[in-house]
């Protein structure tokens, strides 16, 4: 028997020739020429010529000559090209000639960017070879692939070429049509599995596979139970990924091996069990019972449970403890807990999660750079239920990503070292597509522990993440990570998400969410779900110590290399609700996309709840993107409800360069600490229109910083903190702020005479504020924001429909002197500098705030640095239109 391998790369450049093999890729017309594979060997040197013809619908044919008399192809090997995931599927090509057979297997191995690679595993078997050849059965190289007859069990001897079982280092390729079952705990440690047909795991013993690396073609089937026959609870699956030692990055420079790459279809079913439920009552030190809220399906003795950390000084301070009795809806534990996991009241839930799991991927060696990784490429056909993923993924979160960066207006790519690339990680969905016609992937009650950057990832995919556990995990929990993602996250929960470094409480540059963006490099600070866009629903979900935070929206599209062009992740406009108002039938930008849900989320011992940048971001950034009409942008807003935060370290809810959005039915709850903030959404850049309905906030020493400009409602809620509400002057935009149906309690932070409702605190700086170390932005204000119109109104018990006013708002009073006037090259007007508001309105119809206080203007307890009196009239429009 001979056997050899070979690669080909294609790069994706119009009409450029490889050095290796002359194969030429015409992007043009989607053709594929391969002129020559030249394979050495014996029988003598044999040529093959192989032509990759576009046939309707991305069908190619692959023609074989070969040069040996008697020759003729017997099998026309179709082939599919998928433009949109620029990937070749070439299943097999078998020739057949004079007195020898041989078949041809070429796999897709890796697309990346502007080229991808094909590996071609040829096999030459002689057609007179015969089984049980002396030779044959004792000289099963390592490089050597094990072949074949039939299907079957795999420790029956009869269905394998010359009777022999798969040994150490073998290679197996499972060929179209032929159905492997894996029928017990098989001792070989393989090199690598190639699935053409089907490789099944049997469902009532124990099973184990220890090998490098598991690849299947888009026809390949991987089935490890189904849903009508699970791997039965009394027995386990297990897929080990084995350590041959370093990765190779001459044979494998993408270091896509040490896993699972399965573009076919996927099944995993292991035994129900519940993921994880509140618990009834918060369990304290030295108790050896969980009373849990409910009865859970399918947790047994021996089980692990994590309960969830609720110390805001240690977001670790969780505890994994095991099942030793179990009765109802009571959990006997095998040991004491050793710390409390208390919540500040009692109405505050927390959570207990299951980590056992009776089908299994993990690695052989828990070292990072030796361990394995799961990924479906180009592959929604998967449905994975009650799995355990375990010491998965080589990507690093606590230092940058070395593959590729990308720099200047231009976005120049430059490849780096690789030594920390992206893309390997425990549950990765990679480029599976997100048509409106596309069925999404499932990923249902499964858990991964023990990752050093992310556990869930969608990326360019349309996946549902249900009830699944994420435990231990150091960059992010859940991502999407382009933007242009479809599915859902519902019923999840993330437990310790911490990298060590604790970036987002250095003081270090690190501490910035963007500071990687060069490396579109994101999630690293230790999230429980980052979001680079808003199409994922986001419903019931559960963040328990984080080092990062809990929930946050990155909606600007991931930079990609797709195809040799650069730019921005798009959506096409067919994916947007009132698409019909958007003048164009191409891609917009991520920022345009409405969230399409976000409710019941919880979270707490984080170092920030909810954050948000860049939504609907419109007027900060893409006002001359014409094709975005003003009628799409006035509709244009999402809402966030039915939130819950507690025991954070900086604050619960941020938002930055956004617009257009609505909060409701939000709690709040700090533990007392002054510095801390409820809702920071006094940065500069938050325009157009907010709505805070029905908030709950209480124990943080500022409650509320509320936007800046826009109209702006808060109505109903209860607001108990050392101070309710910071309100700032205008800086981009005029302002309309009304206060409705609000209630006003005494704070346990403060006697009743300290408490401060409302702080007014103006700032006439041409730079942006900092405010408890954060900064509200980097850029100059608008060079009039001084002079903006600001209505500001109490409409609650107490205060009816009265104007607030900053103290001020008096003629003599000058709003910008010449030392605040010049930031960063930006300078105020001269004939607005050093100017009283008398002034100003006499020459310009200008002056700070648009409206004097009135004559009945009177201080009222709880509001510093302004006063209440008879509204103001509407002002005029600003600036003025001479102006």
């Amino acid at each position: 028997m001979k056997y050899i391998v070979f690669t080909l790369i294609i790069f994706f450049t119009p009409m450029m020739a490889s050095a290796d093999n002359e194969s030429i890729y015409d992007p043009s017309n989607g053709t594929l020429y391969i002129p020559s594979l030249h394979i050495e060997g014996d029988p003598p040197d044999v040529i093959y010529s192989v032509d990759m013809i576009n046939q309707g619908d991305y069908v190619f044919t692959a023609i074989d000559v070969a040069e040996y008399e008697g020759a003729e192809l017997i099998d026309k090997n179709i082939a599919i090209y998928d433009p949109q995931a620029d990937t070749l599927h070439i299943p097999k090509l078998v020739i057949e000639g004079g007195d020898k057979d041989e078949a041809y297997v070429v796999d897709l191995i890796e697309e990346r960017d502007d080229q991808f690679s094909l590996s071609a595993i040829v096999d030459y078997v002689e057609s007179d070879s015969v089984a049980g050849d002396d030779d044959a059965n004792v000289d099963q190289r390592q490089d050597q692939p094990a072949q074949l007859l039939s299907s079957g069990n795999w420790t029956d001897e009869s269905i394998w070429v010359n009777g022999a079982l798969p040994t150490d280092g073998a290679e197996i390729i499972i060929p179209s049509g032929i159905t492997l079952t894996v029928d017990g705990e098989i001792p070989s440690r393989l090199k690598r599995i190639t699935i053409d047909g089907n490789l099944r795991f049997s469902t009532k013993v124990n099973t184990q596979l220890t090998v490098d690396t598991l690849i299947s073609n888009h026809h390949g089937r991987l089935e490890i139970g189904s849903e009508d026959q699970p791997v039965d609870n009394d027995v386990s699956a297990r897929i080990i990924f084995a350590d041959f030692g370093p990765i190779d990055r001459n044979v494998d420079p993408q270091q896509l091996y040490r896993g699972a790459v399965l573009m076919g279809p996927v099944e995993i079913w292991g035994a129900e069990k519940t993921s994880w439920l509140e618990l009834a009552r918060h369990p304290q030190r030295n108790e050896m019972e969980l009373l849990l809220s409910s009865e859970p399906i399918g947790w047994r003795v021996g089980d692990r449970l994590v309960v969830a950390a609720t110390d805001v000084d240690d977001p670790s301070s969780d505890e994994v403890v095991t099942i030793a009795a179990i009765e109802g809806n009571v959990v006997y534990l095998s040991s004491p807990l050793q710390k409390d996991h208390v919540a500040f009241r009692n109405d505050l839930a927390v959570h207990v999660a299951n980590l056992t799991r009776n089908v299994e991927f993990l690695s052989e060696n828990a070292d990072i750079k030796h361990r394995g990784h799961v990924m479906f490429m180009h592959n929604l056909n998967v449905d994975v239920n009650h799995a355990r993923f375990f010491q998965l993924g080589r990507t690093d979160k606590t230092i940058p990503i070395d593959d590729y960066t990308w720099s200047g207006e231009e976005l120049v790519r430059e490849q780096l070292e690789g030594n920390n690339i992206r893309g390997r990680y425990s549950i990765h969905f990679h480029r599976g597509g997100t048509g409106l016609d596309s069925i999404p992937a499932r990923v249902r009650g499964s858990v991964v522990e023990d990752n050093p950057g992310w556990a869930y990832v969608n990326h360019s995919s349309n996946v549902d993440f249900v009830d699944n556990v994420s435990y231990n995990v150091v960059g992010g929990a859940y991502q999407t990570e382009a933007g242009d993602e479809r599915g859902s996250f519902i019923g999840n929960i993330a437990l310790r998400t911490i990298n060590p470094k604790d970036p987002l409480n250095c003081d270090c540059i690190e501490a910035v969410v963007d500071v990687r963006e060069d490396r579109q490099d994101f999630a690293f600070q230790g999230d429980g779900f980052w979001l680079h866009g808003g199409m994922p629903r986001m419903e019931g979900n559960v963040v328990a110590g984080a080092s990062g935070h809990a929930y946050i929206y990155w909606t600007e599209g991931l930079i990609e290399t797709l195809d040799g062009e650069t730019g921005l992740t798009k959506i096409d406009v067919a994916q947007f609700p009132n698409s019909h108002l958007l003048d164009t039938n191409g891609k917009i930008d991520v920022w345009y996309m409405p969230i399409s849900s976000f409710k019941n989320n919880k979270a707490y011992n984080t170092t920030k709840g909810l954050e948000v940048f860049y939504l609907h971001a419109h007027h900060n950034f893409t006002v001359e993107q014409q094709w975005v009409t003003e009628e799409y942008v006035e509709q244009l807003g999402s809402t966030f409800e039915d939130l819950t935060i507690w025991n954070v370290k900086k604050y619960g809810v941020g938002f930055h360069s956004s617009e257009g959005v609505e909060l409701k039915n939000v709690r709040l709850v700090g533990d007392g600490d002054v510095n801390k903030i409820g809702v920071d959404a006094g940065h500069f850049h938050n325009l157009v229109s907010w709505k805070f309905e029905n908030f709950e906030i209480e124990g943080f020493g500022l409650g509320m910083d509320v936007p800046t400009q826009g109209d702006v409602l808060v109505q109903g809620g209860r607001f108990s903190n050392k101070i309710n509400f910071r309100i700032e002057n205008p800086q981009l935009a005029p302002r309309n702020l009304l206060f409705r149906d609000i209630q006003l309690s005494d704070s346990f932070l403060s006697s009743i005479a300290d408490v401060v409702n409302f702080s007014l605190e103006p700032d006439f700086t041409l730079n942006a504020k900092i405010l408890n170390g954060e900064e509200r932005g980097s850029s100059a204000k608008h060079p009039l924001f001084f002079l903006m119109p600001d209505r500001i109104t109490f409409d609650f018990e107490g205060y009816r429909d009265l104007g607030v006013y900053f103290d001020q708002q008096v003629p003599d009073f000058v709003p910008m002197p010449e030392e605040n006037s010049i930031y960063k090259g930006h300078q105020v007007p001269l004939e607005f500098v050093n100017k009283s508001n008398q002034q100003l309105l006499g020459e310009h119809r200008l002056y700070f705030g648009g409206a004097f206080l009135p004559h009945n203007a009177m201080s009222i307890p709880g509001l510093v640095g302004g006063k209440v009196g008879t509204k103001a009239p509407q002002p005029t429009l600003f600036p003025p239109e001479e102006m």
